[in-house]
Protein backbone atom coordinates (compact mmCIF):
# COMPACT_ATOMS: atom_id res chain seq x y z
CA UNK A 1 0.00 0.00 0.00
CA UNK A 2 1.39 3.57 -0.72
CA UNK A 3 1.59 5.12 1.80
CA UNK A 4 1.45 8.53 0.11
CA UNK A 5 -2.14 8.44 -0.49
CA UNK A 6 -3.49 9.50 2.63
CA UNK A 7 -1.09 12.72 2.59
CA UNK A 8 -2.48 13.24 -0.91
CA UNK A 9 -6.41 12.82 0.18
CA UNK A 10 -6.21 15.22 3.05
CA UNK A 11 -4.15 17.68 0.99
CA UNK A 12 -7.21 17.41 -2.05
CA UNK A 13 -9.66 18.01 1.33
CA UNK A 14 -7.48 21.11 1.85
CA UNK A 15 -7.21 22.12 -1.33
CA UNK A 16 -10.87 21.97 -1.94
CA UNK A 17 -11.62 23.74 0.96
CA UNK A 18 -10.01 26.79 -0.15
CA UNK A 19 -11.38 26.47 -3.73
CA UNK A 20 -14.30 26.80 -2.00
CA UNK A 21 -13.61 29.94 0.17
CA UNK A 22 -12.22 31.42 -2.53
CA UNK A 23 -15.29 31.20 -4.48
CA UNK A 24 -16.93 33.32 -1.69
CA UNK A 25 -14.12 35.76 -2.12
CA UNK A 26 -15.41 36.10 -5.91
CA UNK A 27 -19.06 35.98 -4.97
CA UNK A 28 -18.21 39.30 -2.62
CA UNK A 29 -15.82 41.33 -4.84
CA UNK A 30 -18.98 40.64 -7.37
CA UNK A 31 -21.77 42.34 -5.46
CA UNK A 32 -19.67 45.10 -4.20
CA UNK A 33 -18.12 45.42 -7.95
CA UNK A 34 -14.51 45.37 -6.82
CA UNK A 35 -11.72 45.39 -9.43
CA UNK A 36 -9.18 43.03 -6.81
CA UNK A 37 -5.59 44.31 -6.85
CA UNK A 38 -2.95 42.42 -8.91
CA UNK A 39 -1.36 40.92 -5.94
CA UNK A 40 -4.10 39.62 -4.51
CA UNK A 41 -6.06 38.55 -7.62
CA UNK A 42 -2.97 36.46 -8.16
CA UNK A 43 -2.94 34.67 -4.97
CA UNK A 44 -6.70 33.73 -5.07
CA UNK A 45 -6.46 32.98 -8.72
CA UNK A 46 -4.72 29.97 -7.61
CA UNK A 47 -7.57 28.86 -5.79
CA UNK A 48 -10.39 30.16 -7.87
CA UNK A 49 -9.36 28.16 -10.70
CA UNK A 50 -9.78 24.59 -9.40
CA UNK A 51 -6.48 23.72 -10.55
CA UNK A 52 -4.52 22.51 -7.28
CA UNK A 53 -7.38 19.95 -6.26
CA UNK A 54 -7.38 18.86 -10.17
CA UNK A 55 -3.37 17.79 -10.11
CA UNK A 56 -3.39 16.38 -6.87
CA UNK A 57 -6.24 14.72 -8.25
CA UNK A 58 -4.34 13.59 -11.06
CA UNK A 59 -1.12 12.75 -8.93
CA UNK A 60 -3.10 10.28 -7.06
CA UNK A 61 -4.23 8.62 -10.45
CA UNK A 62 -0.41 8.60 -11.64
CA UNK A 63 0.08 6.08 -8.25
CA UNK A 64 3.74 7.67 -8.30
CA UNK A 65 3.84 11.31 -7.02
CA UNK A 66 6.98 12.55 -5.34
CA UNK A 67 8.55 11.19 -2.01
CA UNK A 68 7.29 13.69 0.67
CA UNK A 69 10.68 14.81 1.16
CA UNK A 70 11.27 15.52 -2.29
CA UNK A 71 7.80 17.27 -2.60
CA UNK A 72 8.82 20.23 0.04
CA UNK A 73 11.69 20.89 -2.33
CA UNK A 74 10.94 24.91 -3.25
CA UNK A 75 12.07 24.02 -6.94
CA UNK A 76 9.17 21.50 -6.99
CA UNK A 77 6.89 23.81 -5.35
CA UNK A 78 7.70 26.72 -7.43
CA UNK A 79 7.03 24.57 -10.48
CA UNK A 80 3.70 23.59 -8.51
CA UNK A 81 2.59 27.50 -8.52
CA UNK A 82 3.62 28.07 -11.35
CA UNK A 83 1.45 25.30 -13.29
CA UNK A 84 -1.24 26.93 -11.82
CA UNK A 85 -0.90 30.39 -12.70
CA UNK A 86 -0.35 29.30 -16.47
CA UNK A 87 -3.42 26.81 -16.30
CA UNK A 88 -5.69 30.13 -14.72
CA UNK A 89 -4.06 32.54 -16.95
CA UNK A 90 -4.72 30.73 -20.13
CA UNK A 91 -8.17 30.30 -19.60
CA UNK A 92 -8.53 34.24 -18.05
CA UNK A 93 -7.10 35.09 -21.78
CA UNK A 94 -8.74 32.71 -23.79
CA UNK A 95 -12.46 33.80 -21.87
CA UNK A 96 -11.62 37.08 -21.41
CA UNK A 97 -13.84 38.40 -24.81
CA UNK A 98 -16.97 35.86 -23.89
CA UNK A 99 -16.96 37.10 -20.17
CA UNK A 100 -16.34 40.73 -20.80
CA UNK A 101 -19.87 40.71 -23.36
CA UNK A 102 -21.40 38.76 -21.14
CA UNK A 103 -20.94 40.66 -17.77
CA UNK A 104 -18.38 42.73 -16.41
CA UNK A 105 -16.73 40.26 -14.39
CA UNK A 106 -13.71 41.41 -12.29
CA UNK A 107 -12.27 38.26 -11.76
CA UNK A 108 -10.00 38.27 -15.23
CA UNK A 109 -6.53 38.94 -15.11
CA UNK A 110 -6.95 40.90 -18.05
CA UNK A 111 -9.14 43.68 -16.02
CA UNK A 112 -7.03 43.25 -13.46
CA UNK A 113 -4.21 44.65 -15.45
CA UNK A 114 -6.34 47.26 -16.76
CA UNK A 115 -7.52 48.75 -13.80
CA UNK A 116 -3.98 48.16 -12.09
CA UNK A 117 -2.34 49.89 -14.50
CA UNK A 118 -5.00 52.71 -16.29
CA UNK A 119 -4.68 50.61 -19.50
CA UNK A 120 -7.11 50.03 -22.28
CA UNK A 121 -7.81 46.71 -22.54
CA UNK A 122 -6.16 45.96 -25.65
CA UNK A 123 -3.27 46.79 -24.04
CA UNK A 124 -3.86 45.03 -21.19
CA UNK A 125 -4.31 42.21 -23.24
CA UNK A 126 -1.01 41.92 -24.47
CA UNK A 127 0.54 42.83 -21.25
CA UNK A 128 -1.39 39.42 -19.81
CA UNK A 129 -0.74 37.45 -22.90
CA UNK A 130 3.38 38.46 -22.13
CA UNK A 131 2.93 37.15 -18.72
CA UNK A 132 1.97 33.79 -20.11
CA UNK A 133 4.44 33.53 -22.82
CA UNK A 134 7.27 34.83 -20.53
CA UNK A 135 5.85 32.14 -17.33
CA UNK A 136 5.97 29.50 -19.71
CA UNK A 137 9.47 29.86 -21.11
CA UNK A 138 10.00 29.74 -17.51
CA UNK A 139 8.23 26.99 -17.03
CA UNK A 140 10.17 25.08 -19.30
CA UNK A 141 13.84 26.44 -17.59
CA UNK A 142 12.62 25.30 -14.39
CA UNK A 143 11.53 22.11 -15.56
CA UNK A 144 14.36 20.99 -17.36
CA UNK A 145 16.59 21.88 -14.17
CA UNK A 146 14.39 19.76 -11.96
CA UNK A 147 14.87 16.98 -14.65
CA UNK A 148 19.00 17.44 -14.28
CA UNK A 149 18.53 17.75 -10.90
CA UNK A 150 15.77 15.08 -9.28
CA UNK A 151 15.98 12.23 -12.35
CA UNK A 152 13.08 10.23 -13.12
CA UNK A 153 11.69 10.33 -9.02
CA UNK A 154 10.00 13.25 -10.54
CA UNK A 155 9.09 12.45 -14.22
CA UNK A 156 5.41 11.34 -13.38
CA UNK A 157 4.94 14.24 -11.37
CA UNK A 158 6.61 16.60 -14.28
CA UNK A 159 4.55 14.97 -17.03
CA UNK A 160 1.40 15.42 -15.47
CA UNK A 161 1.55 19.32 -15.39
CA UNK A 162 3.22 19.79 -18.61
CA UNK A 163 -0.12 17.79 -19.84
CA UNK A 164 -2.44 19.57 -17.69
CA UNK A 165 -0.72 22.94 -19.39
CA UNK A 166 -0.74 21.57 -22.95
CA UNK A 167 -4.08 20.45 -22.67
CA UNK A 168 -5.58 23.67 -21.41
CA UNK A 169 -4.24 25.38 -23.95
CA UNK A 170 -5.23 22.79 -27.08
CA UNK A 171 -8.89 22.59 -25.32
CA UNK A 172 -9.52 26.51 -24.81
CA UNK A 173 -7.82 27.15 -28.78
CA UNK A 174 -10.82 24.43 -29.72
CA UNK A 175 -13.86 24.83 -27.42
CA UNK A 176 -16.76 26.04 -28.39
CA UNK A 177 -16.98 27.76 -25.52
CA UNK A 178 -14.76 30.29 -26.26
CA UNK A 179 -16.15 30.01 -30.35
CA UNK A 180 -15.60 33.26 -32.23
CA UNK A 181 -12.40 35.28 -34.13
CA UNK A 182 -10.59 35.88 -30.86
CA UNK A 183 -10.56 36.21 -27.09
CA UNK A 184 -8.84 39.29 -27.46
CA UNK A 185 -9.94 43.03 -27.71
CA UNK A 186 -9.24 44.78 -31.29
CA UNK A 187 -8.31 41.26 -33.04
CA UNK A 188 -5.59 40.71 -30.93
CA UNK A 189 -5.03 36.89 -30.51
CA UNK A 190 -4.50 34.78 -27.28
CA UNK A 191 -1.13 33.40 -26.75
CA UNK A 192 0.28 30.94 -29.15
CA UNK A 193 4.37 30.82 -28.37
CA UNK A 194 3.11 27.33 -26.54
CA UNK A 195 5.74 24.79 -27.86
CA UNK A 196 5.54 22.27 -24.35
Amino acid sequence: VDQRRPTLLLRLVSQLREYLLALLWEAANRERRRVPGLAEYRQMRRHTGGVRPSLTLTDLAYGSPPAPARRVDPALLALDDLTVDLVCWCNDLFSYRKERDAAADPHNLVTVLAEQHGRDEAAAFQLAAGWFNDGLAGYLVREAALVAHAGPAVTPFLAARRAWLRATYDWSRRADRYAGPSGAPGGTQPPHRFEG
